[in-house]
C-alpha cells in the first residue's frame, strides 16, 4: 500500500513539474506569436548623449542613429540620409546627403524575434556661432528608404450556387477587414463579389493602405492565388503596367481588383486566398541640434 502511495505521489509531482515548464517558456511564446500581423514599421533614434544636448562652438561630436527593423519582413536596398543641416553651422562626416547604404536588414521571425538593427555613425564638428549670437537651433532630418514585401493568406468561402438552400457547407463573408500583416503597407478590407451561374465568376476588391508614418511609393504585385490557381488582377486607375501602382502624395490607399472566371458550379467550400506584394517606403524624422556659447 504505502508502494503504491508512493507512486502516485511521484506522478502527481512529475506531472505538476511539466505543467509548469510548459506553460512559461519564452521559446513556447515566440512560437505562437505570429509576426504578420498588425501595423510594423521601422524604428529610428538617436543614442543618448549623441550628439550632445548642448553643442559648444569648434568642438568635436559624434552622431549615433538607432536603425531598429521591426517589419515582420525582410529589408533590401536601404539607404540612411542626413538632410537640413547648414554647413555655416555645422560640419558631419561622411557626407550625409551621399547617403549610408546599409544593403539588407532582417524582419523579425521565429529565428529572429526581435529583428534586425544597425548603427550609424557620423562625426560632426561645430562652427562659430553668428556674431553675438547665444545660441542656434539646428532642424534636421534622418530619412530612410527600403523596399520589402508584403504577404498575405487568409480563407474564404466559395460558393458559386447563392440560391441553393441546401447547401451544408461554407458561408460567403461579403466584407472582411484586417489589422495588418506586420508592415507600414497593409491590406484593411477585402470584398468577395460573387456572380452566380453554371460557370460563375468571383472578384475580390482588396483594399491596400498605408498606415505608417512614411510615404509609399511605387507597389508591385508578384503574385496573387486562389488555391493553387492564378488570379487576373489589376490595380483601379493603374497605367499600362496593371500591376503596379504610385502612391502619390496624401494617396494613402488604392485598390487591386482580381478575377477568377468561370468557375464550376458546385457545393461550397473554403480555400486560401494568398497574395504578394513588393513596394517602395520612405521615412522622415525631424530631430534638433543646439549650438551653445
Amino acid at each position: 500500500m504505502r508502494k503504491l502511495t508512493f507512486v502516485a505521489a511521484l506522478l502527481v509531482i512529475s506531472f505538476l513539474l511539466t505543467s509548469c515548464g510548459s506553460s512559461s517558456g519564452s521559446e513556447g511564446d515566440i512560437i505562437q506569436q505570429n509576426f504578420k500581423q498588425g501595423v510594423q514599421e521601422v524604428q529610428i533614434r538617436l543614442l543618448e548623449n549623441a550628439p550632445p544636448v548642448k553643442i559648444y562652438p569648434g568642438s568635436n561630436f559624434k552622431m549615433v542613429i538607432d536603425v531598429d527593423n521591426q517589419l515582420a519582413y525582410d529589408l533590401q536596398d536601404v539607404t540612411l540620409t542626413l538632410t537640413g543641416l547648414n554647413e555655416r553651422y555645422v560640419q558631419i562626416a561622411p557626407n550625409p546627403l551621399e547617403g549610408h547604404y546599409l544593403d539588407q536588414m532582417l524582419g523579425r521571425s521565429l529565428t529572429n524575434p526581435s529583428g534586425e538593427r544597425k548603427i550609424v555613425e557620423f562625426d560632426g564638428k561645430a562652427e562659430s556661432l553668428f556674431l553675438n549670437a547665444e545660441q542656434h537651433m539646428e532642424t534636421f532630418f534622418i530619412k530612410l528608404a527600403y523596399r520589402s514585401t508584403l504577404d498575405f493568406t487568409d480563407t474564404v468561402c466559395l460558393n458559386t450556387n447563392v440560391y441553393s438552400i441546401y447547401d451544408a457547407g461554407c458561408k460567403v463573408e461579403p466584407q472582411k477587414t484586417y489589422s495588418g500583416q506586420g508592415a507600414p503597407l497593409a491590406i484593411t478590407k477585402i470584398e468577395e463579389i460573387i456572380f452566380p451561374g453554371s460557370a460563375a465568376d468571383i472578384e475580390f476588391r482588396i483594399n491596400l493602405q498605408n498606415k505608417g508614418r512614411g510615404n509609399v511609393g511605387e507597389v508591385q504585385l508578384l503574385s496573387a492565388n486562389l488555391g493553387n490557381d492564378p488570379l487576373q488582377c489589376d490595380f483601379r486607375g493603374s497605367g499600362l503596367e496593371t500591376n503596379k501602382i504610385k502612391f502619390v502624395e496624401n494617396k494613402k490607399e488604392h485598390t487591386l481588383i482580381c478575377r477568377k472566371e468561370r468557375i464550376t458550379a458546385g457545393r461550397s467550400y473554403k480555400t486560401p486566398l494568398s497574395l504578394r506584394l513588393v513596394y517602395d517606403y520612405k521615412l522622415a524624422q525631424q530631430n534638433k541640434l543646439t549650438l551653445v556659447r
